[in-house]
Order: structure tokens, then C-alpha cells, then sequence
């Protein structure tokens, strides 16, 4: 036991002049990005965090080579004959302290490590973040879109709730929507006309309910009907349809709500229909637009609705009914496609780049997909993601090219499996246990006109042209779809478990099953490779003991730096050679790779616990 305290003292030593060396020059050296949370003091210490858990084998190699000579020397070890009891009371120390080095520096590497660089790399994604919404939320402020504003402005200060400028803006977002929920319906166009007024905007009655029911998905079918009935008397038929339209919707044909609203959708609908007379030809024009924005509504043309509404609302921004229905065009078109302006500046934000993989389609054979740049954004309810250059080639069951889409830009959103069409779903499920799948949307549209679009261009190769579409579906899970996405960033920076589920299916999606578990063969077998050189450690600390007469000097420890060094050098050209003999090993035995490595360091590892055991003076 001893022998067991020098080396810990050892170890200690050296890994407090090591964890300061690191920290040391890393705030010297290290120049951290432009950083907005949290400071770059952290980003210093992270980065001679990284270091020093990279240095973490050689600090124990040559701890145990040092902490053993010393310790075998100053206890006046005598082994006179091989495989004496006394040397074997070592051996056990030492294979138990090497296994315990060796388990520690794989924690280090696939735990520690792989957290220190995800804390350094989401420094940089919140910072880059915090400026990306910083800056959609003053465009939304600006265009008057504050809803959307207060939605960006709030992640912001969910990523640096002391953001000042965040802060700042966050008032004057909250004071906007303040207002606009005060604003009594009232338009200038109106005001020259009291008649007209009553005709075509809703009352100061009317506004009123319409404000206590705004939220009408917390609203039950009774509560709809009943604002439904009130708009009616107050001849707002617009509201009165719409409102009965939703109980509709909601009630099944046998309640009675729903024959009563039904029949006053049809009443209010007659009532809408019929040629109204007004005191002047523009307030006829308004009502008539209106009418035809919500008939386009609710008969399924959103962008003809949403753009409609969009001319109004400029014209008439305080019209209670045109701000209505113009989230609800927008709401209804977003589930069609999403606005150009989404995507601008987010190349910048990009978390993945150089996304390829294949899958499986519907034709019997593949689709290989191809994104040049993948950026992930939290929304309200769960995460989106911007596909840059997305792109999808089709491939029959011999090969065949069949078509290929390609659009500069897509957006996909987690959908339910459950309302997917039958074909894809039966794919999914073959392989998946999911709820949700990446739902792609190829369109996207200008805010303001209607003539500035992007669509998928498609290519044909074949006489069978499927029909063109603005939406894809992949069939995989969501979560497989991220985890395709990690591997754009190399197989060695993937979770050592998710590396081991993947590799599984790695040639179905297009990746070499070699290259992937050749890294993951590498990675289980690092522990074993580093025991090994620590058992070879207890016997150079045999063969260079110190004499009994020597003691421990502490002007060694500016030693300690360079051996380190050395031994790092050491260690990773014996991991580089493991690394090509691996290569060899599944170029000859395949799968059995893995098992003939694992074997083979078993069997050196016993050698040299034989030959720890057969030492003697």
C-alpha cells in the first residue's frame, strides 16, 4: 500500500501542474470569437479544459512509470526469484490501478471531452443565435408583425435573460401589442359615413365580444355558437359565418349546436350574399374585397386570401374583422409553404453542412438526398429546421434515375405519422417506432407580393412523371433524420451510442459499414489499448527503480512537463498503428474484427502481466 501512495502523489502532482499548465496558457493563447453569453473567461477555461483532458493518458502513463520507480526503490523491493508472491501482490496493484487509469481516460474522451466542446460549440451557436433573433425580431417589429417579434424577442432573452437591447426591445414589443388589443375597430374610411360604418365594421358591441373571445381555440362549441348568434344580430355576417363555421366543425351531426349552427352559417352566408347598398362607391369596393378574401378563406385558396388580406390591412390596419382574417390566411398559407425572408442570413447559423445519406421510396427503390447546410431553430411548440439546397434524387429498384427536385431552400417541421398517406407510413413503420416524421416544405413565398415565389424544380428522366409537388415526406423518424444529420459531422464526434445503433444500418443510408465501425471498434478498444500501456509502464518503473538510497526530489517535477509530452507523442502513434492494424483486420476478417482485436490485446496484456510476474533482481 506503500507503493499504492507514491504513485497517487505522484499522479496528484502531476495532474495539478498539468490542469494549471493548461489553464494557463490556454487564457494566454486562446483569442475566444465575439462571445454575447457568457463571457469569455469560460470559453478560456474550456478550451484548457480540452487540453488537459486530451493530455489525461500520458499524465497517468507517466505517473505510474514514475510513482513505481520511486516507490519500488525507496521500499528496498527484493525479488530474488520469478513469480515470487511478493511481486504478485504488486502485479495485482498495478493491473487494478491501470484498469482504473484506463477507465477514467475513456470517460474522459467520450464523456468529458465530447461535453467540454458541445459547452464550447454552443457558446458560439446561443451567440450567433441571440443575433439572429436579435435581428428578425426589430424586421418583425418593424413591419408590424409584433406577435412574431415578441415570439423572436423571447428567445433571445431565453438564451441571456440580462440582454439589454433584448430587453429594451422587449418593452416596446409589449407596449405595441398593447395597444393593438385596446384599438376599438374604426377606420378613417368609415368616418365620413355613419352608415356606411354599420355596414361594414363591426360595432363597438361587436368588437367588444370579438376581443373576449380572440382565443377561440379555448372557446367550446356552445361559446362559439353563442358568439356566433351575437355577431348575427348585429349584422356582422362575416363573423357570424365564420364563428358558426368553427361549431361545425367542432360538433358532431347529431348534437343540436351543430344544427343550429349550421343553419346559421347558411342564414349569415344568404345575408353576405345579397347585394348591399351603400352611400359611396369605395366603401362598396372594401366590403366587396373583404368578402371575396373570406370566400377565398374558406373555401381552401389560401395565398389568393392571404394576400388579399395582406392589401387590406395596409390600407386598413384598425379593421378588427381584416386582422382577423389575416392571421388566419397567414396561419392557414404557412401550412403550405413558409416566406422567403425565413431563410435570410441563416447560412451564418448553420449547425450541419454536407448532409448526404439515402433512403428507401416508394417506387421499390432510393432516394438519395443531398443538403448542403442544415440550421435548427426552436419555435413555439417544438424545432424547425432550414434546409439549404436540399435536393432528391430518385432511383428505381435496378438503379434506374427516375427524377431529381432540387430548391434552394426548404423548411421541414415534425409531423404526425398518423396523417401521412398510407404507402409512406408503411415504410416508416417497418423500421421505426416514431410519432412524428420530417414533413418538408419545397415553396416559399414573398410576405408582401404575390408574383415573387420559389418552387422545386423538377427534373424527368423517365416517361413516368409523378405529379409535381410542394411537399416532401421522408420516410424515416425525425429522430432519425438528426441523427443522419450528426453524422455529417463525422463519425468520431457522434455519441459512442448512437455511433453503435447506426453503424447497424449504416449501408442503408448510403455509409460505408466499414469506415463507421472501424471508428467505433477504435473507440471501444481505446481503453484497452491505453491498459496495456500502462501495464508496460510497471515495467519500465521496474527496470529504471531508484536506488534505496534516493528519495523523491521535488526539482523533478520540471521534468514532469516533458516527460508528458513525450509519452503523449508516444501514445498516439501507438493508437495511429492500432488504427491501420484495424484497417487490415476488417479488410481480412469483416465483422469478426472486433473480436480477433479484442483478443489479440487480451492476449498482450496477459503477456505482460507475465512478464511484470517473472521479474528479478
Amino acid at each position: 500500500m506503500k507503493i499504492v501512495k507514491k504513485v497517487l502523489l505522484v499522479l496528484g502532482i502531476e495532474l495539478v501542474i498539468t490542469f494549471v499548465l493548461c489553464l494557463g496558457i490556454s487564457f494566454i493563447v486562446v483569442k475566444p470569437p465575439q462571445l454575447e453569453v457568457p463571457s469569455s473567461s469560460k470559453y478560456k477555461f474550456l478550451s484548457g479544459l480540452l487540453v488537459f483532458f486530451d493530455f489525461l493518458p500520458s499524465i497517468f502513463a507517466t505517473s505510474i512509470a514514475m510513482g513505481y520507480s520511486w516507490g519500488f526503490g525507496r521500499e528496498n523491493i527484493s525479488i530474488k526469484t520469478k513469480f515470487s508472491s511478493e511481486i504478485g501482490k504488486h502485479l495485482t496493484a498495478i493491473i487494478i490501478i491501470s484498469f482504473i487509469s484506463a477507465a477514467f481516460c475513456f470517460v474522459s474522451q467520450e464523456v468529458l471531452i465530447r461535453f467540454t466542446e458541445n459547452s464550447k460549440t454552443k457558446m458560439v451557436i446561443n451567440t450567433k443565435n441571440i443575433l439572429g433573433y436579435l435581428d428578425m425580431a426589430k424586421k418583425s417589429y418593424e413591419k408590424e408583425e409584433y406577435n412574431d417579434a415578441s415570439f423572436y424577442i423571447k428567445s433571445v432573452l431565453d438564451l441571456n435573460k440580462n440582454h439589454a437591447e433584448g430587453n429594451a426591445l422587449k418593452v416596446q414589443i409589449e407596449n405595441k401589442i398593447a395597444e393593438s388589443k385596446n384599438i376599438i375597430s374604426s377606420n378613417s374610411l368609415y368616418e365620413n359615413s355613419e352608415k356606411t360604418q354599420k355596414k361594414l365594421a363591426p360595432n363597438e358591441d361587436s368588437s367588444k365580444i370579438i376581443n373576449n373571445y380572440s382565443d377561440k381555440n379555448s372557446m367550446s362549441a356552445t361559446q362559439l355558437l353563442k358568439l356566433a348568434q351575437e355577431c348575427f344580430q348585429t349584422e356582422d355576417f362575416i363573423n357570424a359565418h365564420y364563428y358558426a363555421s368553427q361549431v361545425v366543425d367542432l360538433c358532431s351531426p347529431n348534437e343540436t349546436n351543430y344544427s343550429v349552427a349550421k343553419r346559421l352559417a347558411t342564414e349569415s352566408w344568404a345575408n353576405l350574399s345579397k347585394t348591399k347598398s351603400f352611400d359611396d362607391e369605395l366603401s362598396s369596393e372594401v366590403f366587396a374585397k373583404k368578402k371575396e378574401s373570406y370566400v377565398a378563406l374558406i373555401s381552401g385558396n389560401y395565398s389568393k386570401a392571404y394576400y388579399n388580406f395582406s392589401d387590406l390591412i395596409e390600407k386598413y390596419p384598425r379593421d378588427i374583422d381584416i386582422k382577423k382574417y389575416f392571421e388566419q390566411a397567414k396561419e392557414k398559407l404557412s401550412s403550405q409553404c413558409f416566406f422567403i425572408d425565413e431563410t435570410e442570413n441563416l447560412q451564418n447559423f448553420e449547425q450541419y453542412r454536407n448532409v448526404y445519406f439515402t433512403i428507401p421510396n416508394t417506387y421499390g427503390g432510393k432516394d438519395i438526398v443531398s443538403i448542403a447546410g442544415v440550421t435548427s431553430i426552436k419555435s413555439r411548440n417544438s424545432m424547425i429546421m432550414y434546409l439549404r439546397d436540399f435536393s432528391i434524387f430518385s432511383y428505381d429498384k435496378n438503379d434506374g434515375l427516375l427524377s431529381k427536385m432540387t430548391v434552394p431552400y426548404a423548411k421541414l417541421i415534425p409531423f404526425p405519422i398518423e396523417d401521412i398517406d398510407a404507402a409512406t407510413r408503411t415504410i416508416v413503420e417497418q423500421k421505426f417506432k416514431t410519432e412524428f416524421v420530417p414533413y418538408i416544405f419545397l415553396k416559399s413565398v414573398d410576405r408582401k407580393d404575390k408574383n415573387v415565389f420559389i418552387e422545386p424544380k423538377y427534373e424527368y428522366f423517365t416517361s413516368n412523371r409523378k405529379e409535381f409537388s410542394t411537399i416532401s415526406i421522408l420516410p424515416i423518424s425525425l429522430d432519425q433524420f438528426t441523427m443522419l444529420c450528426d453524422v455529417s459531422n463525422g463519425e468520431n464526434r457522434m455519441n459512442i451510442i448512437s455511433l453503435f445503433a447506426f453503424s447497424k444500418d449504416a449501408e442503408t443510408y448510403g455509409y460505408s459499414r466499414e469506415i463507421l465501425s472501424h471508428s467505433l471498434l477504435s473507440r471501444i478498444l481505446f481503453p484497452l489499448i491505453l491498459f496495456v500501456c500502462f501495464l508496460f509502464c510497471g515495467i519500465i518503473a521496474w527496470d529504471t527503480k531508484l536506488t534505496t538510497q534516493d528519495s523523491f526530489h521535488f526539482s523533478w517535477i520540471i521534468l514532469f512537463p516533458f516527460l508528458t509530452v513525450l509519452a503523449y507523442s508516444l501514445i498516439k502513434i501507438i493508437v495511429y498503428f492500432c488504427d491501420l492494424t484495424f484497417y487490415a483486420l476488417f479488410g481480412i476478417a469483416g465483422s469478426y474484427a472486433i473480436l480477433i482485436a479484442f483478443a489479440i490485446f487480451v492476449i498482450i496484456a496477459i503477456g505482460l502481466s507475465i512478464k511484470i510476474s517473472s521479474v528479478k533482481d
